[in-house]
């Protein structure tokens, strides 16, 4: 019997598609304008801005990949991997202060839209009577919160099981992360259903986790999903998922 519902949110309930060149000027300029306002000159370009914040991203990965167990707070991601000589003479409490606002400035002046039907399928799935919540790996402390209260879907959604790999220390695959979420909502692991984008990080972890069900949702991109066994439905529109919970519930 599946009780409650827990998503990954960029690429599954909101489009994240990678940041164009003219977007990427636009950010650039947006998150140097940030740091200009509380006094920190970056001494870079809009676009020497963003590729420095893309370069810095590439290395972190590339360095993360030997450990999938833990994950850096947005002080840690600017201080260690993006603007570490732009940073290294000026207060660390100032940057340790914005640096989570910095990463919202950056997600606020890229793609971040709403799936069509996630509205739909979200409120359907709350009036059914089952708790949610998100599991996502995410730089930003709060823009997760944001975005849901922006489309005023955060009230159908458990605040205490919002668990994010900035603030929580720790990442998917990781399946500690899954198991703490599934404490805090309240219900048993082979009671909840997981809805996610890729095979390591959502279908696989969450099975290694132990919740019941394993939900897709078809995408586009080949390079974010990687081998593994397929998710228990896959589908293509997020408001698939009510009549999928009911079928299963019936069982």
């Amino acid at each position: 019997m599946i009780k409650a519902i827990l998503f990954d949110f960029g690429g599954t309930l909101v489009y994240t598609d990678e940041i164009d060149k003219n977007d990427g000027y636009k950010v650039g300029k947006a998150l140097y304008g940030y740091f200009k306002k509380h006094g920190i000159d970056l001494k870079l370009n809009p676009q020497q801005t963003y590729d420095a914040f893309v370069e810095g991203c590439k290395k972190m990965k590339k360095e993360s990949k030997e450990n999938n167990n833990f994950d850096l707070q947005p002080y840690d991601l600017f201080t260690k991997w993006v603007f570490v000589s732009q940073l290294k003479n000026v207060d660390q409490l100032l940057v340790r202060c914005i640096a989570n606002n910095a990463i919202n400035t950056i997600k606020f002046n890229g793609p971040s839209i709403l799936r069509p039907g996630c509205k739909e399928a979200i409120k359907k799935l709350h009036s059914m009577g089952l708790k949610l919540g998100i599991i996502s790996n995410t730089s930003s402390m709060n823009f997760v919160s944001i975005r849901l209260l922006q489309e005023d879907l955060l009230k159908y959604f458990d605040t205490n099981c919002i668990f994010l790999s900035s603030s929580s220390g720790m990442k998917k695959p990781n399946p500690i992360i899954f198991q703490v979420a599934c404490r805090d909502i309240g219900v048993k692991f082979n009671e909840i259903a997981y809805v996610g984008d890729t095979l390591d990080k959502d279908v696989n972890a969450s099975r290694k986790a132990g919740f019941k069900l394993s939900i897709r949702i078809a995408i586009d991109r080949a390079d974010i999903i990687s081998q593994g066994k397929e998710a228990d439905y896959v589908i293509k529109k997020l408001t698939e998922i009510p009549n999928i919970i009911t079928k299963v519930n019936k069982k």
